[in-house]
């Protein structure tokens, strides 16, 4: 019979990175404590439609769903902040107060079969609900650095981005909601600033957003207005027309056309800039003063403005970290709605993030609350944290600070007495591991030295105890 095997995806952790995974979220949830953020948990089962609400279908084509012997249609959680806000909706007393929690847990997400791809992930993350402006912005994306910078990680690097800015800028071009979403969603394919484009404008034209193979010189709102003068004229009018459709029917889709090819152009220009502020990245104060000659609309000027000032309480945390503004930052879920950040890591293969969140202001209103009410959050992906822990080549990662002893029997009838001797020991407050299996002396040290043991006591029938020092080899 074939042995069953681990599911591509998922990872097993043998003695050493579990014991790393556990210490390092420890220190983690623990950081995060000196903040003020207290723990809550929430199930690791939730309604499908909890997720879909505002997450958008790029995270739904990801999720693991199927329907519970009860005949409900329930998912895995593929991410904690809309868990996160349902507890907050459901369970607590709102008030004016703000709230600031962490969570640590599982979450699963389906990856493609990819080298190195994860689907199981332990997040540790912290949501501050109730507060807006550039302080909160600051704190949070702080506690996420400085939180890697607490465990002894170097070298990681911060990325902000602005869906803000990405909002305002599509807000000026007048396009429908459903034109808006897919060019947000489309905006990572503009880091190819030739190919990505391309690709978006062919998508765009089967959806109907560009209408392709239009060749009249005319102006559309020129037609437009005549053609609704003229119709409006028939309709009016005892003139008959030739086919089954009436004038008013006519009219109706004759404008519908014309005001689609409307959209059209505004589409094509939207992404034409779009394009150029999806390729802008680099140093805060280069990038903010390039886009900010780029835009002419108030509310992108606005969220220029914002962002500097979200630099600039940044400044006040001392990161010691390299900032980049990268403004084809976008992040992969549709609830965000500001500032967006990823924290990346050279360590990690592929996709270089460990850490990203950002402001989630209409969620808490999407998922039924009265108000829209401010939030900003972020996830630390544990799994990937301790990956970049493991190689760096630090030989007593999270040791802890007691010693280790090996209590041992120095012959068979002295097992009780060795179980009692270790028994005392851990009441004292030492990590004692017991010698269960008689082994000599010669071979016990041996061992003690493989395991990292400091220190072997020997224990005799009448409960007499020799300690034999560890010499490393």
């Amino acid at each position: 019979m074939q042995t069953p095997q681990r599911l591509l995806g998922m990872k097993d952790h043998g003695p050493g990175s579990a014991r790393v995974m556990v210490q390092a979220g420890q220190n983690l949830t623990n950081f995060l404590s000196t903040y003020g953020y207290l723990s809550v948990d929430v199930p690791v089962l939730e309604s499908t439609e909890l997720f879909l609400r505002k997450s958008g279908g790029e995270l739904a084509s990801r999720m693991y769903t199927f329907v519970d012997p009860g005949g409900h249609q329930v998912s895995i959680r593929p991410e904690f902040t809309s868990s996160i806000i349902r507890a907050y909706l459901e369970q607590i007393d709102t008030g004016s107060l703000s709230y600031r929690w962490q969570y640590r847990g599982p979450v699963v997400r389906y990856e493609p079969d990819l080298l190195n791809s994860q689907r199981q992930y332990t997040q540790i993350g912290a949501e501050l609900i109730g507060v807006a402006g550039p302080w909160a912005d600051a704190e949070v994306i702080a506690l996420a650095s400085k939180g890697l910078s607490s465990l002894g990680v170097k070298g990681h690097s911060l990325v902000i981005g602005s869906l803000g800015l990405i909002g305002a800028l599509l807000g000026s071009f007048g396009l429908s909601e459903r034109a808006k979403l897919f060019l947000l969603s489309n905006v990572p394919l503009l880091k190819d600033a030739n190919f990505g484009k391309e690709d978006i404008y062919q998508r765009a034209t089967q959806l109907g957003f560009l209408t392709s193979g239009y060749q009249e010189d005319m102006d559309p709102y020129v037609a437009n207005q005549d053609a609704k003068v003229l119709l409006d004229k028939l309709d009016g009018s005892d003139i008959s027309v030739t086919g089954n459709r009436s004038v008013g029917e006519i009219r109706e889709r004759y404008l519908r056309k014309q005001t689609q090819i409307q959209d059209s152009n505004s589409f094509g220009d939207a992404l034409e800039m779009l394009t150029i502020v999806a390729n802008i990245q680099g140093a805060p104060s280069e990038v903010l003063n390039k886009t900010r000659k780029l835009i002419s609309s108030n509310a992108g000027k606005e969220e220029i403005d914002y962002i500097s000032q979200v630099i600039d309480a940044l400044s006040n945390y001392e990161l010691d970290v390299p900032i980049t503004v990268d403004f084809g930052l976008v992040r992969g879920i549709a609830y965000y709605t500001g500032v967006v950040f990823e924290i990346n890591h050279p360590a990690i293969f592929g996709t270089p993030s460990i850490v990203g969140g950002g402001r989630y202001d209409g969620l808490i209103q999407a998922l039924g609350g009265e108000d829209s009410t401010s939030a900003i959050g972020f996830a630390w992906a544990l799994d990937r944290v301790v990956e970049v822990l493991l190689g760096s080549n630090e030989q007593n990662l999270f040791k802890d600070a007691r010693d280790l002893v090996l209590v041992r029997a120095k012959e068979s009838s002295a097992y009780g007495a060795a179980v009692k001797e270790a028994e005392r020991l851990r009441a004292e407050g030492k990590i004692v591991e017991s010698q269960i299996s008689f082994t000599s002396l010669d071979e016990s040290l041996k061992y003690a030295v493989d395991r990292g043991i400091q220190q072997v006591i020997s224990v005799g029938a009448k409960g007499e105890a020799e300690e034999s020092n560890v010499e490393k080899q």
